[in-house]
């Protein structure tokens, strides 16, 4: 006779047992699949995060004190390539900062520095 509720996994003692074929009795097995592996893992992986904090830089350089992304030995290296470049209104042009990153040792690109 049929209950209602919640359905339950739980055999009933009082229902006569139905014997049914069983459903889903082969053997599963995996489909042949190609390993891969990279040739280069580790530049792999130096690619990627270098691209990664290139992504970032801009937002490094806005929201995080120069304090820590500088040493106070390369914040004076920096404010006296500066202080040496700058006019009378503390302000360089593009040549003075081509010349600024070369003194402190940066390596860029004539993009990078655009």
């Amino acid at each position: 006779m049929p209950k209602a509720g919640v359905y339950s996994e739980v055999e009933d003692p009082e229902q006569v047992k139905i014997n049914r074929p069983k459903q889903f009795t082969d053997a599963y097995e995996l489909p042949n699949i190609p390993s891969i592996k990279l040739g280069n893992p580790a530049e792999v992986l130096e690619d990627a995060l270098e691209e990664a904090k290139q992504s970032r830089l801009f937002y490094r350089a806005k929201h995080i004190p120069i304090n820590e992304l500088f040493t106070k030995e390369e914040s004076k290296d920096l404010l006296r390539e500066f202080n040496a470049c700058c006019d009378d209104r503390d302000l360089i042009n593009l040549i003075n900062i081509r010349a600024i990153i070369q003194n402190v040792g940066i390596d860029q690109t004539e993009e990078e520095i655009k």
